[in-house]
């Protein structure tokens, strides 16, 4: 042979090494093999979807977008313990709750007062302590607790299927 014709197939060589060495360095950096029908396939390696609100924590299971809102802020994996119609529930019982003592505390200031509490002379930012001091705050809290117990076998027929796995909120 030719030292022209040599080189040729050194460099020929070289090149189907280079290529060799390339995809094994390539093939170092891919996921796991699936076998899908006999024939091995390469996958993806698989990440956690992150939240939106807080994007560099990972998005909880519970949180799949298809509540109203959801953003997927759990920061403190609570949705992970809680059922989300639960949770749900008591977030809606607890708006409807902070509105009703806006309105209390508004309406003090104008004058009018709760039952067995109309000799009191207070004003909104005193009236609670007030009413804690005289005793009538039980009367409130007594009401609040009939409501509770009243409600709870509406809760329970409402969440009976999203609670059959929870551990936190026995519903009997």
């Amino acid at each position: 042979p030719t030292p022209r014709a040599s080189l040729k197939a050194d460099q020929s060589h070289s090149a189907v090494a280079n290529m060799i060495s390339m995809v094994n360095a390539a093939l170092a950096f891919a996921g796991q093999h699936a076998v899908l029908n006999g024939v091995a396939r390469a996958t993806a390696p698989v990440m956690q979807q992150k939240s939106q609100s807080v994007p560099f924590l990972d998005r909880p299971a519970a949180l799949d977008g298809t509540m109203v809102g959801d953003v997927g802020f759990d920061p403190l994996g609570i949705s992970s313990g809680i059922p989300m119609a639960w949770l749900r529930e008591s977030e809606l019982k607890h708006g409807r709750v902070c509105m009703l003592a806006t309105v209390g505390y508004i309406a003090v200031d104008m004058g009018i007062r709760a039952p067995y509490a109309e000799t009191l002379s207070v004003t909104s930012l005193t009236a609670h302590d007030a009413t804690v001091a005289t005793g009538q705050m039980w009367l409130l809290l007594i009401a609040c607790g009939v409501l509770e117990v009243a409600g709870r076998p509406n809760l329970s027929a409402l969440l009976s299927a999203a609670c059959t796995s929870c551990l936190l909120l026995p519903l009997t």
